[in-house]
């Protein structure tokens, strides 16, 4: 007969809620987009890209590359073919002012947004994680998630830093910003930028369909998924698991 019983080892990860998951991450996902923000507007004023996109602008209207609209204070780009429209590109495109201003306005409009990013994801996704443990973020704070490696072990800062750069910040960051990017600000790249979306949509949903932790690209790059804190007891090593295990093993055998 074997010596071994069944029965729940209290060393099993409880996974966590997907509701406490949910609420979690919106409370991080406003901590970001305030930080975000105020990253962004720093960088604008830095940038002074208010000033080069008026100036850019009356540069247009001055030369007559945009023309009154329709309605009163609008101005459109003049059509292509017609000759005064055609005079007042080549005289654009001959000013090295407007190569100045239109790389300033255009690398503001990309970089902005990826560093301002960056910046805030590293606060929220890495540097707190790291000072809180165990992967936690202020949201998975509150309501008391936190992260656990695949083998049961307490996540290594690797996994998180991992988990910052690769799932976070690319992945799930840079991938759907440029997707956004392309369709709102770069002309004619709007099929490029469906396809951005698309492809991170499809990304997480293929990691939350495969396996049983229901995670997404970056726990599941990483790793790593999420477990309720409550009564959890961590472990730096398997080895430090598996005796802990056995030890427990051996009282349930005794108890019989």
């Amino acid at each position: 007969m074997s010596n071994v019983i069944n029965y729940k080892s209290i060393y099993t990860p409880k996974k966590a809620k997907r509701i406490k998951r949910l609420a979690a991450f919106m409370i991080d996902v406003i901590c970001i987009i305030i930080v975000f923000t105020g990253v962004l507007y720093l960088a604008a004023t830095i940038s002074n890209y208010a000033n080069m996109s008026a100036e850019l602008e009356q540069l247009y209207i001055d030369l007559g590359v945009k023309i009154p609209g329709e309605k009163e204070g609008q101005y459109v780009f003049c059509e292509i073919g017609n000759k005064e429209c055609e005079d007042a590109l080549k005289t654009l495109y001959g000013m090295d002012e407007f190569y100045v201003l239109f790389d300033g306005v255009q690398n503001f409009l990309i970089y902005g947004p990826i560093g301002s990013l960056f910046v805030s994801l590293l606060i929220f996704e890495l540097i707190v994680p790291l000072i809180l443990k165990n992967g936690q973020t202020i949201g998975m704070k509150l309501f008391n998630v936190g992260l656990i490696s695949k083998n049961d072990i307490r996540v290594k800062p690797l996994q998180i830093f991992v988990r910052f750069l690769f799932g976070k910040f690319i992945i799930n960051g840079i991938v759907p910003l440029l997707g956004i990017l392309y369709i709102f600000v770069s002309d004619g790249a709007g099929i490029t930028g469906a396809m951005l979306l698309l492809l991170f949509l499809i990304a997480n949903l293929a990691c939350y369909g495969v396996g049983k932790n229901y995670t997404f690209v970056p726990d599941t790059l990483s790793g790593v998924y999420p477990i309720d804190m409550q009564e959890q007891i961590f472990f730096d090593s398997e080895a430090q698991l598996m005796a802990a295990k056995a030890e427990e093993q051996r009282y349930y055998n005794k108890k019989r």
